[in-house]
């Protein structure tokens, strides 16, 4: 049976599919959801719709990513998941 790879955040905080993280992306930081967990990296997923040019879904090492959790969190969850 494949067992899946257990991968921490940058404070040591277990990521599991469905979490909210925030992450590096060229001059900014995205905030996002954890899609899926590879052998070696995490795939991510921007909570704002992408825009035409901008992919939707990025592989990121788990020690350049960090864990959000709270009502803040989620309010933005809410508010930018592009559903009216």
């Amino acid at each position: 049976m494949d067992t899946p790879s257990l991968h921490l955040d940058k404070l040591g905080q277990t990521l599991n599919v469905g979490d909210c993280v925030i992450w590096p992306n060229h001059n900014s930081l995205e905030i996002g959801l954890v899609v899926k967990i590879n052998p070696k990296m995490v795939k991510v997923k921007r909570i704002e719709p992408p825009k035409r040019w901008q992919p939707s879904t990025w592989n990121k090492y788990p020690k350049d990513i960090v864990k959000l959790e709270g009502p803040l969190v989620s309010l933005y969850i809410i508010k930018n998941s592009g559903v009216k």
